[in-house]
């Protein structure tokens, strides 16, 4: 079976790297161009590049969906494409392969539809995540499912640490759609009564109000904390990467946003119950123990904002 396999960053990579490494053969990977980024402006190679050099694969490198793209994936005569972590194909690129373009979501389809299935896991405080394996169609993440994986969790795993198990669950799925595919295999439909959408994350959303309640502020923090979800405090910003809630407690004697900071860790109050700070990052600083926050002048100021 010939394959061509699209992707970029290193959920891709890693599955890339499992399926080859486990006998698929893979003849065409499509990825973007290098980029510029840093301080120093560094062309940087994509995570699936870097995979597909060690496996020294045939790559082509484009930022575009145009005809040369449909032209070279053409050339090989492709039995099927495999797309993760991808921008969405136009039918014109998905319809080449016998059997089409499978993609892998991040998610129990038809949960969490679009661009950031992992972070609304989170933010929706999810006991199970999951991945799903689909025929592309034109809908975005709307196609026939072909098979998923399930992962409880619990209340406090963060985004970085569901994106890590997930990325290892990604590689034997892809192996199992495979061997599905080779064998004849039975599609399942969505159902659209139970679709809800993963739009993309805006900066609005990192934004921290201590009027919400602890659980919900729990929630956004771990489902951000590959970037930081934030509030700020004598007019600096303050990062928060790694928290707990206690139980909802009578609001009449909370002040959204004061705070106390104890032994190891800082005791922040909300619309509704406690929230405990334990991993936080000050303005031009590195992330840190909250314990440290004591030491720190700052933290006479006892409000957030």
């Amino acid at each position: 079976m010939k394959i061509v396999f699209f992707g970029n960053p290193k959920f891709a990579s890693d599955s890339l790297d499992y399926l080859i490494d486990n006998g698929v053969d893979i003849d065409l990977v499509i990825t973007n161009k290098d980029k510029r980024s840093g301080r120093g402006l560094n062309l940087r190679q994509s995570e699936v590049k870097k995979i597909a050099l060690k496996h020294k694969c045939n790559i082509y490198e484009t930022n575009n969906l145009d005809i040369d793209l449909e032209e070279k994936i053409s050339s090989i005569k492709p039995d099927l494409g495999i797309i993760v972590a991808y921008k969405f194909l136009p039918k014109r690129i998905f319809s080449i392969p016998k059997f089409g373009c499978i993609n892998l979501h991040a998610s129990l389809l038809p949960k969490h539809t679009g661009a950031s299935p992992i972070q609304y896991t989170l933010l929706n405080n999810d006991k199970i995540a999951g991945l799903t394996t689909f025929v592309i169609n034109s809908k975005i993440d709307h196609g026939d499912i072909i098979c998923t994986k399930e992962l409880p969790i619990d209340n406090k795993i963060l985004f970085t640490e569901l994106y890590s198990k997930l990325s290892t669950l990604a590689g034997p799925l892809l192996i199992k759609t495979i061997n599905a595919i080779k064998k004849g295999y039975k599609l399942k439909k969505q159902n659209p009564n139970i679709r809800t959408f993963a739009p993309k994350i805006t900066k609005k959303q990192l934004r921290i109000n201590w009027k919400n309640e602890s659980e919900y502020i729990h929630n956004q923090i771990r489902a951000m904390n590959y970037i930081g979800a934030y509030a700020y405090i004598n007019n600096k910003r303050i990062k928060f990467y790694e928290t707990s809630s206690t139980d909802k407690t009578d609001s009449s004697s909370l002040e959204p946003g004061r705070f106390s900071v104890n032994k190891n860790e800082v005791s922040i109050e909300t619309g509704s119950g406690l929230l405990i700070a334990k991993k936080i990052q000050l303005e031009g600083k590195k992330i840190t123990s909250a314990a440290n926050f004591k030491n720190n002048p700052i933290s006479k100021n006892n409000n957030f904002m």
